[in-house]
This record gives C-alpha cells, structure tokens and sequence, in this order.
C-alpha cells in the first residue's frame, strides 16, 4: 500500500467534494429564485425547499468528489484548464442529470428532442453557472499544494 498515493487520491476528492458543494451553494441562489428546489425535492416525495436544498448539495459534492478524482492530473493546477473542464463538465452534468436522469427519478421518460432541450436551456445556463465556479473554487484549492 503506497500511503503518500492514497493520500493524493483522497486529497482531490476532497477538494473536488468541497469545489463542488461551493458550487452548488451559488447554483443554489439560483434555484432558490426560481422556487425549483421544492422540485428537487419531489425526487425524494417531498415538496420542501430545505429537502430540495440539501439533497441538491450532497448531489453537488458528490459531483465535485467526482470531478477531482477523474480531472485532477488533466488539470495539473493550471486555473484555466480547470475552468475550461470545469464548464465541460457542467454541460455533462446537464445533459446527464437534467435531460436523462432526473426525468427518470421523477418516472418520467427522457425527452430527447429539440424541444425539451431548448426547454432545459435555463438549466444549462445554472449548469455552466456550476461548472466555472467548480473549476475556479478546485484550482485555487489545488494550488494551496
């Protein structure tokens, strides 16, 4: 067991974790405006803007924790390239969660068609929104090493 690498591995998980719960905070500001955090919350039977809240942080980090561990050697602390993969993974997130997988937890059937994604363009705007402020917040922590 190399411990110094398992350290690493850990570290950008937990920068990517709190990299993406930032994220979700000002991505939340937003939802909180559009009153669509008590939609959220319907993926867990409920119509509280707290549950949506928090629910949609834990998806936040989660996603974060993700993104550290899969684009930390790609982004080798340079700010821009972890912004640029910070909005690509944002548009990802976009099409994986609001296209694909939140119309299936609402047991809905994914629409794939022009209309529903000219649709969901709000949300691909709170998506990039997401993105940068992920890829900003995980530079500057990385650069801290």
């Amino acid at each position: 067991m190399n411990y110094n690498n398992d350290k690493f591995e850990i570290n950008k998980v937990v920068k990517g974790g709190v990299s993406g719960f930032i994220a979700g905070l000002f991505y939340a500001v937003i939802l909180s405006i559009t009153d669509f955090l008590s939609v959220i919350a319907g993926l867990l039977e409920s119509d509280s803007s707290l549950v949506g809240l928090i629910l949609h942080l834990i998806i936040s980090t989660a996603i974060g924790s993700l993104f550290g561990y899969l684009l930390d050697s790609q982004i080798n602390k340079n700010i821009v390239k972890s912004i640029i993969f910070g909005v690509a993974y944002g548009i990802i997130w976009w099409f994986l969660g609001s296209i694909i997988l939140f119309p299936i937890f609402m047991g809905l059937s994914p629409e794939l068609n022009m209309a529903s994604i000219s649709a969901s363009f709000p949300s691909l705007v709170r998506h990039l929104l997401y993105g940068f402020v992920l890829g900003v917040i995980y530079s500057m922590l990385r650069n801290k090493d």
